[in-house]
């Protein structure tokens, strides 16, 4: 059963509301941190190619434009797109707050990229006499605002793994396009023009992505609230941009396009690295802290932390380059880059904190306060810059940038310990730890070989480093008292149509959560938490999905189940086979006894439908499994058969005790619950039954849930001349699950297969009669004593079963009646337990997930019996 899952635990929302929820340690954070590596990676290699490409004197031309692209991008990305985000976030389901923000910050972008682009032409000219070069510096800052804002709405859906592909995809573009155009003659205006072209990509893919929630409203320019968030959020920003780049717009306006300006900008390409890893971490930590989830102080520690253990090790090892690297990079017209390189490094370092830290007020709110503090250390920079500069040269302009830089970053730490005390908790020790093993290769800088492999070794300890606090995670979110069972389970019961697999999930877990300490792994969906409810914890793996499909989570989801094997430690790993293609062998994974938990089996099903080889993976995965649990009988014969040497027991599905609470409703229509999906559910078929009986009865088809199909099955509806007589009442409530199914006359389960069967059970448990096809599994519930059951996808069948229970309430008041019977053994504290002790008998050694006997254990018998497995055909 597929669809209309209920929401697991609202029966005790009080209770999860209470519970502290957790954070993962490896999240987005990581992600983002690791593609604003490549991103960094990528933007350097490319200024080296420029390096090389272009004369010293275009080269500084370039450089000073992108110093200004930098502010721009700088004030873009965290003004108007942060206060999209939080409206975004926060408008939930109310779309018309949702457009209300979107074409607020559409507007207001234009105005500000046309007012920015044009200020930066002011500033540009003075050292450029190049119209094309001006075209494409105003294109470039125009489109790095508009794409900014289509950023932004990404942070409210929190499509973290989008803006990565996004991110990268920019780049890509940038560099291809500005060398393309630098090889056909174009000089600096071409490699201006890539930065406009690669924010062109953002824009777009923003604006498509975006474009239902779009409203070209004017009024829309005279939100108040939203333009105080705005001002707020600008001035920080502008702050944090001036700091940035400051350095490099007086060394512009002072020495021009001079060599020495060229030299220090070269020594920037690798000393920046830092700036934009805290950058990137802002992108992700700014709807955290508004989304509120764990207490700001905990996202603090964790994104300094992060930050400390990033980029105090770059900084050291481009503070250390050997003077041979340094040769080898940089063209020798750009002189002694070396000697600059350790203070842009340091710079970088502390520039990159500053826009690390303001990230966490303008999340909270704090605007006046941080202002004065920006506008303090701009003062204080621009004035050390100048002195430096006009007392030293560029050298003493590198020295004053690292010490103001310094000295801003302190006082925005002190800050932040005062306002959240306790949040930098460990940081000194962990920087001393970095910086002490990484401070030897200063003294090896000279010898390339020994730096080298200093550096290699310091990254074998990091790694490993990183290993032990994962090590030390695990024990310390688990319960050192408890058994630790990792299941491996794609679907989290509160993802947006769920189905029954994830309701059985976890509600034998929450019953075993006395006994075991259990993680249940699932993949990420829009919205997901980690959180623990009911003493279940669950985390999420993989990436989002586009609106309209799920495909590319499951194969995120299980690339990556061998990473959450190293990640989560445990005792017993619980593999839920699921869509596409069954299992991915995780018994060759690892050497801790697994079991495999088996409520789903149709990979064949899956290779008709995507026409690949899901069916040869499935036959491989279940063959790697000697220990299987199976939710019916008729599964578990067929996996026996499958896989002969496996043990397989059968713990079939439970119902909530509610299910059987006497119900006087008034009953109408024919019922239909769970996913709305045509290959699996069968739902064209139920249509089709339904249009050749609609003139003959007077209920109405009621479809009750939501899924992929929806659309299709409408436009089916209509075809078919039935729209008025079919209504898509979307997803059940939880809490109105066993009403709405009470208040049918009866129900349709028009499956093509199915693994159990939860809908029918639930409608026999509240006296509702069921038709059915034919098929397995559901053959074991539905039968002429309770229900009816047609040949296997014989539509013209099942309409005439459904006409004779419409026809004859007699009928249905007396298989209703026998309903209750049937499911009265479907106990979720029995299934529990049983299955409970195959988790512990596989702990203990007992059960060790050999190959076991030539059978398939009942556990509702007093003792195990065993049954010949069946040949095979």
């Amino acid at each position: 059963m597929i669809g209309t899952a209920p929401r697991v635990g609202d029966r005790h929302s009080a209770k999860a509301a209470g519970t502290k929820r957790e954070s993962s340690r490896v999240g987005d954070e990581a992600y983002v941190v690791s593609a604003a590596g490549v991103v960094s990676l990528l933007n350097y290699a490319y200024t080296l190619v420029l390096l090389w490409l272009l004369p010293a004197r275009e080269f500084a031309e370039v450089g000073s434009i992108s110093a200004l692209l930098l502010i721009c991008g700088t004030i873009a990305g965290a003004a108007l797109p942060w206060v999209l985000a939080q409206e975004v976030l926060r408008s939930g389901r109310d779309r018309q707050r949702r457009r209300y923000a979107v074409s607020f910050c559409l507007f207001a972008t234009v105005l500000q990229g046309v007012a920015a682009g044009l200020a930066s032409c002011l500033i540009i000219i003075r050292y450029t006499g190049s119209n094309a070069v001006l075209a494409a510096a105003f294109s470039s800052v125009f489109l790095i605002f508009m794409a900014a804002t289509a950023t932004g709405y990404f942070q409210g859906k929190q499509a973290f793994r989008l803006i990565v592909l996004l991110r990268v995809a920019e780049v890509v573009v940038k560099i291809g396009a500005g060398i393309g155009l630098i090889a056909l003659g174009a000089g600096a205006s071409g490699a201006v023009a890539g930065f406009a072209l690669g924010a062109g990509v953002v824009a777009g893919a923003g604006l498509a992505y975006m474009v239902s929630d779009i409203s070209w409203s004017w009024s829309a320019l005279a939100g108040r609230h939203l333009w105080g968030s705005t001002r707020g959020l600008m001035a920080i920003q502008a702050g944090v941009a001036v700091l940035a780049s400051m350095d490099v717009v007086i060394g512009s306006l002072i020495l021009g396009a001079q060599p020495a300006l060229a030299t220090y900008l070269a020594a920037n390409v690798l000393g920046r690295v830092p700036v934009f890893i805290g950058a990137a971490l802002s992108i992700v930590i700014f709807p955290r802290m508004i989304a509120g989830g764990d207490h700001p102080s905990v996202v603090i520690r964790k994104s300094v932390a992060l930050y400390v253990k990033v980029c105090v090790p770059i900084t050291l090892i481009t503070a250390t380059l050997p003077q041979s690297v340094m040769s080898t990079v940089f063209p020798t017209r750009y002189g002694d880059v070396g000697a600059i390189l350790p203070w842009s490094a340091l710079a970088g370092l502390g520039m990159g904190v500053v826009n690390l830290t303001t990230t966490y007020f303008q999340a909270v709110g704090l605007f006046r306060r941080t202002t004065v503090l920006l506008a303090l250390g701009v003062a204080f920079c621009a004035a050390l810059d100048v002195t430096g500069l006009q007392g030293f040269g560029i050298m003493g302009l590198a020295v004053s940038v690292a010490i103001g830089g310094a000295v801003v970053a302190a006082r925005l730490m002190r800050e932040i310990s005062r306002t959240w005390p306790g949040s930098l908790r460990g940081l000194l020790g962990s920087s001393v730890l970095v910086a002490v093993a990484c401070l030897p290769m200063w003294l090896l800088r000279n010898h390339l070989v020994l730096w080298l492999l200093w550096a290699i070794g310091c990254g074998v300890v990091f790694c490993l480093r990183g290993l032990l606090d994962i090590s030390t995670a695990r024990q310390e979110v688990g319960s050192p008292n408890k058994p630790r069972v990792l299941h491996l389970g794609y679907e989290d019961p509160r993802r947006p149509g769920a189905g029954g697999g994830s309701v059985r999930t976890h509600e034998i877990n929450r019953r075993l959560s006395g006994t075991f300490d259990i993680t249940v792994v699932c993949a990420r969906y829009r919205g997901c938490r980690t959180r623990t409810e009911d003493g279940v914890r669950y985390v999420h793996v993989g990436a989002v999905s586009p609106p309209g499909g799920d495909f590319a989570e499951r194969l995120a989801y299980f690339a990556l189940l061998p990473w959450a094997l190293l990640r989560y430690r445990s005792d017993l790993v619980v593999e839920d086979f699921g869509a596409p293609f069954s299992s991915t062998a995780i018994p060759w994974m690892t050497a801790r006894p697994v079991v495999g938990m088996v409520q789903w089996l149709y990979a064949k099903e899956k290779s008709k439908q995507y026409h690949l080889p899901f069916s040869w993976v499935e036959r491989v995965g279940l063959r790697a499994h000697y220990r299987l649990i199976a939710v019916s009988e008729e599964l578990g014969l067929d996996l026996k058969r499958r896989n002969p040497r496996a043990e397989v027991t059968v713990i079939g599905n439970g119902l909530d005790a509610g299910a059987f609470a006497p119900r006087r409703c008034p009953r109408s229509g024919i019922a239909y619950l769970g996913r709305l999906e045509i290959a699996h559910k069968g739902l064209d078929l139920l249509l089709e039954a339904y249009s050749s009986i609609a003139a003959d009865v007077g209920q109405d088809l009621l479809l009750g849930g939501d899924g992929p199909d929806r659309d299709e099955l409408e436009r089916l509806a209509r075809r078919l001349g039935i729209g008025a007589r079919v209504r898509f009442v979307g997803r059940i409530p939880a809490g109105q699950r066993f009403e709405w199914l009470a208040s049918a006359d009866l129900v349709a389960m028009p499956s093509r297969y199915e693994t159990f069967g939860m809908v029918a059970a639930e409608s026999l448990a509240v006296q509702t009669p069921v038709v059915a096809f034919d098929i397995p599994c559901l053959r074991a519930l539905v039968d002429g004593g309770v229900g009816a059951r047609a040949t296997p996808y014989d539509a013209d069948e099942f309409g005439r079963a459904l006409r004779r229970l419409c026809l004859d309430p007699e009928l249905r008041r007396r298989l209703g009646t026998a309903g209750p019977a049937r499911v009265t053994g479907l106990n979720w504290e029995r299934l529990a337990a049983e299955q409970g002790r195959v988790y512990r008998a596989l702990i203990d050694g007992s059960d060790d997930g050999s190959p076991g006997q030539d059978s398939v254990v009942r556990p509702d018998a007093t003792r195990p019996t065993t049954v010949p497995a069946p040949t095979a055909g």
